[in-house]
């Protein structure tokens, strides 16, 4: 009796369907460094993304608030 250990099958490479189809892949959650009010009464909310990057969004009015965190794009 002869066992063969060989296999005959083909193999199948899997990928990726890449980042633009998933959108867990375009979103990172960003959270809010600090707050600074310019001297025109502008606030600047200063995010830190997931991977570093740094964002900055600004609000005429200086009663509003910033929030902590949201999600922004790559």
């Amino acid at each position: 009796m002869t066992i063969s250990t060989d296999v005959l099958a083909a193999a199948k490479t899997y990928t990726s369907k890449g980042s633009t189809e998933n959108p867990r892949n375009v979103l990172e959650k960003c959270r809010l460094k600090k707050v600074e009010v310019n001297d025109d009464g502008v606030t600047m909310c200063i995010y830190r993304s997931q991977s570093g990057r740094k964002v900055t969004l600004s609000a005429e009015d200086p009663s509003a608030g910033c929030q902590k965190q949201f999600k922004c794009k790559r």
